[in-house]
C-alpha cells in the first residue's frame, strides 16, 4: 500500500506573483479534485489559480479569472512558485489574458517540474528571471 501524499492546508495562498500594475497570480487549494471535490485516494488534488488584471481591477475585488488546474495539490512550494512566477510573466505580455490563462491551467505536474527546473538555471525559456 503507498503513502498518502502529504496535501497542504485549504484555502492558504501557496504561491502568490505580481507584477505591480499589471497583474497578480495566487495558486491554492480549496478542496478540488480532478472531476469537483477532491474525494481522497483514488482522486487526484488539484490547484485553483486565481488572476488579477490590476490594470482595471483591485487586488481587494474577485479575481478576474479563477480555475481550476490539471496541476496536483503535493506539489513542493518552489515549484508551484517558479509555474507562479512563469505564468505571470508570459499571461501579462498578451493584450487578451482569458485564453492564456485557461492555457496555464492546462499545465500538468510534469511540466510544472520542467517549469521549476528551468528557473533553477537548466533553462532559459521564460527569461522571468533574468537580471
Amino acid at each position: 500500500m503507498t503513502k498518502e501524499r502529504e496535501l497542504p492546508p485549504e484555502e492558504v495562498d501557496l504561491a502568490v506573483c505580481e507584477i505591480p500594475g499589471r497583474i497578480k497570480v495566487v495558486f491554492l487549494w480549496i478542496g478540488e479534485g480532478l472531476q469537483g471535490d477532491y474525494e481522497g485516494p483514488g482522486d487526484t488534488p488539484v490547484l485553483r489559480t486565481d488572476v488579477w488584471d490590476l490594470r482595471r481591477d483591485s487586488p481587494d475585488d474577485s479575481a478576474t479569472y479563477s480555475y481550476a488546474t490539471a496541476m496536483p495539490a503535493w506539489l513542493p512550494p518552489e515549484v508551484i512558485k517558479s509555474v507562479c512566477e512563469a505564468m505571470a510573466f508570459d499571461v501579462e505580455k498578451e493584450d487578451s489574458w482569458k485564453r492564456r490563462v485557461e492555457q496555464w491551467t492546462w499545465t500538468t505536474e510534469m511540466e510544472a517540474w520542467k517549469i521549476h527546473k528551468e528557473k533553477e538555471g537548466r533553462g532559459k525559456r521564460w527569461g522571468w528571471w533574468k537580471e
